[in-house]
């Protein structure tokens, strides 16, 4: 692993080529306050779906792994909210070109560009993980 490479704790796969059928973004919650905008993500490419979490400069990715759409929720202050970015940023039936992930000091970045110039990018800094898209 060298100074631009997060630590992967799973397996990474090769997702060039594949269609983003689908990408879930559960959203964490406070006392009515957006903490986190993509506390887990959950892609579904090529047919098979993955789960994806990043914590500081970890990347956590688990295979045939999703979200729910409905997630459980613990109590009245701490609420979970599913997003689907696939729908609601037009980027589901995207061909994906690349599919990469770097450190970024005390946090990691992960990205999926897309066949058209668009790119979706997850970064995690300061501990928390937002989004991006970032047209063509």
């Amino acid at each position: 692993m060298s100074d631009d490479e997060p630590h992967v704790v799973g397996q990474w796969p090769d997702l060039s080529g594949k269609v983003l059928e689908q990408v879930l973004c559960q959203e964490f919650w406070y006392d009515g306050k957006l903490e986190e905008p993509a506390n887990a993500i959950g892609l579904l490419a090529g047919g098979q779906w993955y789960r994806l979490m990043i914590n500081q400069s970890t990347v956590f990715l688990r295979q045939g792994e999703g979200l729910s759409a409905n997630p459980t929720q613990p109590d009245a202050l701490i609420q979970y909210k599913t997003v689907d970015l696939g729908a609601d940023q037009g980027l589901a039936g995207g061909t994906i070109s690349t599919f990469d992930k770097r450190a970024l000091g005390e946090g990691a970045q992960v990205e999926i560009a897309f066949a058209d110039g668009r790119r979706l990018i997850f970064t995690n800094k300061d501990e928390v993980t937002s989004y991006e898209v970032v047209a063509g």
